[in-house]
């Protein structure tokens, strides 16, 4: 069977003019757009030649040890063997490399990886700190931390900064996720640069809606997470899951939304050092 449209990798998100910070850093935000979609091209045209099991077959290990590790035109799958960390918001990812090769790199060569998240391709570059020479797997450090964000309506302005620095430096690992109160969907202030905002691989948000009616759903945005409802410890237990060591969470709104906020993160067993109130 053919490979089907919906099988294809996504397209990969065009960086905005402003994300090119002018210091002519190598490569540039924008010259690793431009070999992303390079590959994802060559994909395309890969998928639309071939079905997919051949296609399965030309990604496994057995084909990789017939060819160079690192390729310019397409991604190479390999496994994570284990993860180690290293302080508390950075991690040692180890990967494996076929049958005891080496990456093949020159010192300070660095390698772009690929990843999904939430379904979402991210590509981010690094420069592997084992030795170059070295067989049989290669080490990369990543440094990461979710930032939480607890806003309810004008409580958004200063928040707006925040998600402006961290989504407009390139180098930022961390990873910030907004759940923002509003009345109604109407309601919702500075929409547009959310949106725009959202297009970006380390943010997202979820809009609770105290007063919403479902008559309104219909006027929501294509992938708009919405939850119905206040912002409860229920939600937040949610949101937070077993991250709750490796966070922070930031929060801005009336007195009263700052208080139950306070509340409901001291319910789930956040310290105080975990949280701050605008």
């Amino acid at each position: 069977m053919m490979a089907k449209c919906t099988d294809w990798p996504e397209k990969p998100i065009k960086p905005l003019d402003s994300d090119c910070c002018g210091n002519g850093c190598v490569p540039c935000v924008l010259d690793i757009y431009d070999e992303e979609v390079k590959i994802w091209e060559k994909e395309c045209l890969r998928l639309q030649q071939k079905d997919n099991k051949h296609e399965n077959v030309s990604d496994s290990e057995d084909e990789a040890d017939e060819e160079p590790v690192l390729s310019k035109d397409r991604y190479r799958r390999v496994k994570i063997i284990f993860i180690t960390m290293e302080t508390k918001d950075s991690a040692r990812y180890r990967m494996k490399l076929p049958r005891e090769k080496s990456l093949g790199l020159c010192i300070g060569q660095h390698i772009i990886i690929r990843g999904y998240l939430d379904s979402t391709p991210v590509t981010r570059q690094y420069t592997p700190i084992s030795d170059v020479e070295i067989k049989g797997y290669f080490d990369v450090l990543i440094k990461y931390q979710t930032l939480y964000l607890l806003a309810a309506g004008t409580g958004i302005a200063p928040m707006s900064q925040v998600i402006q620095g961290i989504v407009g430096d390139e180098d930022e690992e961390t990873r910030v996720r907004l759940i923002y109160g509003c009345r109604t969907y109407a309601d919702i202030l500075m929409k547009a640069e959310l949106d725009t905002w959202s297009s970006f691989w380390n943010f997202s948000v979820t809009y609770a809606l105290s007063q919403e009616t479902d008559e309104s759903s219909s006027c929501y945005r294509y992938g708009d997470q919405v939850h119905a409802g206040r912002v409860t410890a229920t939600l937040l237990d949610t949101e937070l899951g077993d991250r709750k060591e490796n966070l922070l969470v930031l929060i801005c709104g009336t007195k009263t939304f700052e208080a139950d906020m306070i509340d409901h993160l001291n319910t789930l067993g956040l310290s105080e050092d975990k949280y701050f109130r605008f």
